[in-house]
């Protein structure tokens, strides 16, 4: 167990040292820097998927709770909205800060849905 927990956080640190790098997500869900997918984008961790797009960043995990990083210029979320992501876990939008005038993202809050 203690392996396997060992194994987690350096597959995790390893994704962390590559949050500045430009990239890609292949259709396993794993950092690539090929360009033979069509999910490109910037300097973030993965990609968290709507029913239709694949459009958003997401931060840090950590209680439950989750940071999504949304350029502008993609689809826009409101609180209550769900998303889902590439491990099929449902996110429910929480709360949102604009940081359009500093640095051109919106910053979204998320909770992870419990099913009763």
């Amino acid at each position: 167990m203690i392996q396997d927990m060992t194994d987690a956080i350096i597959s995790i640190s390893s994704t962390f040292t590559k949050l500045v790098d430009d990239g890609f997500i292949d259709a396993q869900g794993f950092w690539t820097k090929s360009s033979d997918t069509s999910i490109s984008f910037k300097g973030s961790l993965q990609p968290l998927t709507s029913e239709d797009l694949q459009h958003m960043k997401v931060g840090l995990v950590a209680a439950g709770k989750s940071k999504l990083y949304v350029p502008i210029s993609e689809t826009e979320l409101n609180v209550k909205d769900r998303v889902q992501d590439q491990n099929l876990t449902i996110w429910i939008i929480t709360d949102i800060i604009d940081y359009s005038l500093d640095g051109g993202y919106k910053k979204y809050f998320a909770e992870r849905e419990v099913i009763a």
